[in-house]
């Protein structure tokens, strides 16, 4: 073993042996907050994880609603498309008609 993994190791009980008399020695007031703390801190925590799956089901809805909008105005333009070819083609022929009459001079 090297000389850094004996002080890692070296150091990990000592800080362990601090905790653990730090545990020990607290006063019932700061055992108190210590708790509360924990209690706190859990709270947090199952809170930050709703978040999370909320925007991540946002995100699934929202992918799932512009695919619905987009694939509405697809269908939209296939069904409403037989009753606008023949209303474009009528308005080509009125442009050709525009067109001629102005050639004659006649607008």
């Amino acid at each position: 073993m090297s000389k850094k993994v004996k002080f890692h190791i070296f150091a990990l009980n000592h800080a362990l042996c601090f905790a653990i008399i730090l545990c020990i020695m607290l006063e019932p007031k700061q055992e108190q907050l210590l708790d509360k703390t924990y209690e706190i801190e859990k709270e947090n925590n199952e809170m930050l994880h709703k978040m999370y799956r909320d925007m991540w089901w946002g995100r699934i809805f929202r992918s799932i609603y512009w695919i619905a909008f987009i694939g509405a105005m697809f269908g939209a333009y296939y069904y409403i498309q037989p009753y606008i070819e023949p209303m474009l083609e009528n308005y080509e022929g009125l442009m050709k008609v525009v067109k001629s009459l102005s050639s004659f001079g006649i607008q």
